[in-house]
């Protein structure tokens, strides 16, 4: 949805934002997305807040996953070696 925002969101001359959902490439994955949406318009300083820390998270997340990869890629090779003998 916020992929569309540029194509949904209007904003007429006296400063008012009009949301047209019929111009949309796609329609909204979920009601969550039409929130997003609002908040995005209503208050667009609370919603990069909230974008720039869940970024972080899944930045956080990532680096987690490559941590524990690596960790089962050691384990793999210590029961291989353990295997062999």
């Amino acid at each position: 949805m916020q992929s569309n925002r540029l194509l949904l969101v209007s904003t007429k001359t006296s400063g008012a934002q009009v949301v047209d959902l019929s111009r949309s490439l796609a329609p909204a994955p979920s009601w969550s997305a039409l929130s997003w949406l609002e908040t995005s318009i209503r208050s667009y300083a609370k919603f990069v807040d909230v974008c720039a820390k869940h970024l972080a998270q899944t930045e956080d997340d990532t680096e987690n996953v490559q941590r524990e990869r690596m960790a089962l890629d050691e384990i793999r090779g210590l029961l291989a070696e353990m295997h062999e003998d």
